[in-house]
This record gives structure tokens, sequence and C-alpha cells, in this order.
């Protein structure tokens, strides 16, 4: 679905994501009648498709704006107001002499807090402390669960 020219070399993709192109003009159409098809009758298909249904109609070619929309219309219906940036405004990490990244965001002094993922907790510990970033965690225990419309059923 997405054009990645330019080859590899090392086995790393070296062309940027911000430049790929989508190859199928018609993906998101074919998309959106995929979704359709199977949720038209799940609860809320009628309040969330006038919101969904024009990014899927859109015939954008940068994969990257195409994300864009999507993040930016999900985080309107979610209540979210983070300002979304792209990572090409913040400069590269350098790398150390073991080639592991020596840099992180947190050496960008915008951010007061940051929530990492549990797999990260004490790798950027230190790093985020240091440049005096909060870090905070979620925890998803507890949550309801919600019905489903397709049930998966376990292979006997």
């Amino acid at each position: 679905m997405a054009n990645h020219p330019g080859g590899r070399e090392g086995g790393a993709d070296l062309q940027k994501i911000c430049d790929t192109q989508i190859s199928e003009p018609d993906r998101g159409r074919t998309h959106w009648e995929t979704l359709r098809h199977n949720y038209a009758k799940a609860p809320f298909f009628d309040l969330y498709r006038p919101l969904l249904e024009p990014l899927y109609a859109s015939r954008e070619p940068q994969l990257s704006a195409v994300n864009l929309a999507f993040i930016r219309a999900i985080c309107g219906i979610l209540g979210i107001a983070t300002k979304i940036s792209w990572s090409m405004d913040y400069r590269p990490p350098e790398r150390g002499q073991d080639g592991a990244p020596g840099g992180t965001c947190a050496s960008e002094p915008r951010a007061r807090t940051t929530y990492p993922g549990r797999w990260h907790r004490a790798t950027w510990a230190e790093l985020f402390d240091a440049a005096g970033i909060a870090l905070e965690y979620f925890d998803y225990a507890g949550y309801p669960e919600y019905p489903q419309r397709w049930q998966v059923r376990a292979s006997a």
C-alpha cells in the first residue's frame, strides 16, 4: 500500500517515512467499504461515520499526511488537545560508541512530562530525570471489558 523506493542498505530502509507515497490511490475507499460492511450494525458506527468516512475518502498521496489526519481526528473525538508535531522537527539523537542512541527527546527542553511504554521504565528513567522531565505511567488495570462485534473463537 505504501511505496518504499530507494532500496535498502544493510537491511535498513533509507527512505524517510515523510517521503513515503501511497501506491494505491483507492486504498481508502476499499478500507472504508470493508469497515462499513463489517461494522455498519455495530453500536456507535452511525455516530462516528461522518467523522471517519471523509478520512478514508481522501486521495492524499503522502502517507504521513494521511496518518496525521487520522491522529488529529481521533484526538478530537477523544478530547485530546496535545500538540501533534512532526519527528522531523527534532534533531536526531547522537549515537554512542556502541551504536546505541545517546540522546532522546529528553534532550529537547520543551517536554515536561512524558508517558513511556512499560518496557522503557528503567531505560529512560535516568535520562528523563537528568533532563528534569517527569515520567508518568498509565495503569489500565480495572478498565471494564466491552462487547465485541466479532468474537474470536479458540482453535480446537
